[in-house]
């Protein structure tokens, strides 16, 4: 049985007073989180975050008095480790990439049903990158129109620590027994890093992640 240690703190922030009370009612229905609080917008939603100390902050972008993204900036500054995974009806624009520069860890459409949320926020629980499949493919589409250097940031953002280094090392030509040697990891390891980046980037195979990570090597050779 999970215990009180076990739990994951959870703050709530969205201006939709009833989106919020049903989320806060969902998520309490689910073990191991408890919603600590509410906030309807991104400034409370800081001062929250401040005073209840979450583990998690499910946070929107779009908020009167200050929005999601510069409520996610203040809140990574000011507690570090608080994880934020963003619940947002925006898909596609740049807001989305914004955010997760600004430091949030996930992306979930508000039409998400609630077992991929609960998925999302124990995956940015645990200290890792959550996109939503529905999400993924408009977040590289927007990518795909900035510049390089631009590009090269978002891709990082929708990738785990170890991903970056896996697709870092698939860029440069290496094979997974190579790239396994080098991150000290099995070569089963290292395959399943690879599967688990196409199904994140909604790529087609492993072919199209070698593409994109060669094209991602060139794209920062010719900004240097």
């Amino acid at each position: 049985m999970t215990t009180a240690v076990d739990e994951l703190k959870v703050l709530v922030v969205d201006d939709h007073g009833l989106l919020r009370s049903v989320m806060t009612m969902a998520l309490e229905s689910l073990d191991g989180i408890r919603v600590v609080g509410q906030a309807e917008n991104g400034r409370a939603g800081v001062e929250a975050t401040l005073e209840h100390q979450p583990d998690l902050v499910l946070m929107d972008i779009l908020m009167p008095l200050l929005d999601g993204l510069e409520a996610t900036r203040r809140i990574k500054r000011e507690s570090p480790a608080c994880k934020i995974l963003v619940l947002t009806g925006v898909v596609g624009s740049d807001a989305v990439l914004d955010v997760l520069r600004a430091g949030a860890s996930g992306l979930v459409p508000k039409t998400a049903e609630l077992s991929e949320v609960e998925t999302a926020i124990r995956v940015v629980g645990r200290g890792e990158i959550y996109v939503s499949p529905q999400l993924a493919g408009p977040v590289l589409a927007t990518m795909a129109s900035r510049p390089a250097d631009d590009v090269n940031a978002g891709l990082f953002a929708l990738l785990s620590g170890r991903e970056r280094e896996v697709i870092q090392l698939i860029g440069e030509g290496h094979s997974t027994q190579e790239i396994a040697s080098g991150l000290y990891i099995s070569p089963k390891t290292g395959a399943q890093h690879k599967a688990n980046m196409v199904k994140k980037l909604s790529l087609k195979s492993t072919r199209d992640l070698q593409i994109l990570a060669a094209r991602r090597i060139v794209a920062r050779q010719a900004v240097v």
